[in-house]
């Protein structure tokens, strides 16, 4: 489909004990992209294509998504292409959705 995976981040959740692969995938400059991810106990487990899961589809670029804890909270964040900004929002748990509707914390 000319669609390329990229920015990929490992991210280890300390209370969950999970680790969490986040990246985006998109056709370069195109107008639309996915955040995907995979979930597992142990590292090896990220390597299975089953686990592969749709967090955001969107009709624009986006790129290089991130997930860290801070205080107890979980933040994602992401670059925005067209307006040359990033995002950054809040959730309780680091499988929630990725979910625009949730507003952002912080818009850069």
């Amino acid at each position: 489909k000319g669609e390329r995976n990229q920015n990929p981040n490992l991210y280890f959740d300390d209370r969950s004990e999970k680790y969490y692969l986040y990246w985006h995938r998109g056709e370069g400059h195109s107008s639309s992209s996915q955040i995907l991810g995979r979930i597992a106990g142990d590292p090896g487990g990220l390597a299975d294509p089953d686990a592969e899961q749709v967090l955001l589809d969107v009709p624009y670029v986006l790129a290089a998504p991130n997930v860290f804890e801070h205080g107890g909270d979980y933040y994602r964040a992401t670059g925005l292409w067209q307006e040359a900004f990033g995002v950054l929002w809040d959730t309780e748990h680091p499988e929630d959705a990725w979910d625009f509707g949730q507003g952002p914390v912080d818009e850069r």
